[in-house]
Parts: structure tokens; C-alpha cells; sequence
């Protein structure tokens, strides 16, 4: 089963990027796509899309002890770039992974292209001057979307996946930004289940068939993929483009 859609476009505006995460949307690549459905191991599972509230967003235990682990760590957030030490570092974290990802960060956010039509930050994590961690977020008005975490295998104990995201919330909430897309989880997968390790109090979940966004907390995730399921059979996905 599928209802995957994507869409490309010449540039990517704040405006736009907010609705169109707001509307159950992600970029990948250089296109925003959607879908309520993965093939694993040949079978589909369904997958609901997350957001976290950053004004009802805190610190749990989990992030606290993570940011006291790294903080002997320097941390850079800056422009867009994709250097030589960047792919270098992410061909380490590649070999250790136990997952398909593309070959390399070129391809994983420019595809075929060399423009970037989003806005979009990247943030150094560094031991000295040793590249050990990175991690690339988009911008919209009101949003943040995370895209790209990646460290050096010999770091996997400080858990800097979560502190890239973590770095890029609190970065998003001084911003006065109201909220952050992970991606989506998987109730059958639970390779996703760290992006419910913020805040369940603040997690929000798209439900396709009405168009809005619930409390994690008080979903019944099982009518909602019956309700995933039917809806996809008799209908595709739409959206209206406000802007090309």
C-alpha cells in the first residue's frame, strides 16, 4: 500500500515550508514529499507524521543528562555548506549505521542539483578541532524542520543524534519559533521511537483524515491507521500550492 506524493519547486519560501509541514509534508532532498506508509522487510507499515509545541516543550531528564554529557563539546551553528570534512565525517558514520542511507550528503540534500531552494542551517559539533558531529535544519516563519544528523561512531555513547536535534530546538526557541518536525514513527517500527524521547507532554501527531495535529498522549494509534487505511483507499493525497 502507498500514497506517496512529492513535489519540487524553484525555491522554497518560510511561508511555504510552514504549510506545507503543517499539511503533513517534509522536504527530502530538494522536494517536499508526503506519505502514510514505508515498505519494510516487504510489508507496509504506517507511519504518522510528528511535531513538537515548543512553548510547551521542556527539558526532560533524558535532554538534561545529554547536555551535560556534551558540554565539553563546541558547538557551531552556521550557513549552509557541505564541505570535504563534512563528507569525510559522514563516511564514518555511514560504515557503523545497520540502515540504507544515500552515499553521501550531497546526495542526500541536493539529489541531483547544486542550488539549495530551502533555508537551511547546519551545526558543528567539534572536540577541539576535530569534527565529531553535524546536523543540517530548515527554517520556515514559524517552523523548524530537522533533516540530517550524523557523528563519528567513536561519539555513539553521547548520543549526539538526539543533541543535534536538541541544539536545533533550543536554537528554534530562541528564535521564537513555534514548532519542530522530526519526520515521522512508526508504531510498528521502533527505530523511530527516539523522537518520542523529548517530550510526550509537547508531541503533536498529524491525523490524515482530518487534517489536524493531536496530542500524542491521547491518540488511539490503531483507529487511526484503520482510519489511514480506508481513507487512502477511496481517496489520494491533495494539496492546494499556494506558490510554485
Amino acid at each position: 500500500m502507498s500514497n506517496y506524493q512529492q513535489k519540487y519547486f524553484q525555491a522554497v519560501t518560510p511561508e511555504m515550508l510552514d504549510k506545507y509541514l503543517s499539511d503533513g509534508w517534509y522536504r527530502i532532498q530538494q522536494k517536499v514529499i508526503t506519505t502514510d506508509f514505508i515498505d519494510e522487510v516487504d510489508k507496509s507499515q504506517t507511519v504518522f507524521w510528528l511535531r513538537y509545541d515548543l512553548n510547551r516543550l521542556e527539558e526532560n531528564k533524558k535532554i538534561k543528562k545529554i547536555k551535560r554529557q556534551a558540554e565539553n563539546f563546541t558547538v557551531n551553528i552556521n550557513p549552509f555548506e557541505i564541505t570535504e570534512e563534512i563528507e569525510i565525517l559522514f563516511q564514518e558514520y555511514r560504515s557503523a549505521i545497520d540502515f540504507d542511507t544515500c552515499e553521501t550528503v550531497t546526495d542526500f540534500l541536493l539529489e541531483d542539483g547544486v542550488t539549495n531552494v530551502f533555508n537551511t542551517s547546519m551545526i558543528e559539533i567539534r572536540q577541539d578541532n576535530l569534527l565529531i558531529a553535524a546536523g543540517y535544519f530548515d527554517t520556515g516563519k514559524e517552523t523548524v524542520c530537522g533533516i540530517l544528523h550524523f557523528y563519528h561512531p567513536e561519539y555513539k555513547k553521547f548520543s549526539l543524534g538526539k543533541y543535534l536535534a536538541i541544539l536545533a530546538i533550543d536554537n528554534a526557541k530562541l528564535e521564537n519559533r513555534k514548532y519542530y518536525y522530526p519526520g515521522y514513527m512508526s508504531p510498528q517500527n521502533k527505530k523511530f521511537d527516539y523522537k518520542l524521547s523529548f517530550c510526550k507532554d509537547a508531541t503533536e501527531l498529524f491525523d490524515r483524515s482530518t487534517g489536524q495535529w493531536l496530542p500524542y498522549l491521547y491518540v488511539d494509534l490503531h483507529q487511526l491507521q484503520n482510519k489511514l487505511i480506508t481513507q487512502t483507499t477511496e481517496s489520494p493525497i491533495s494539496f492546494q500550492d499556494q506558490s510554485q
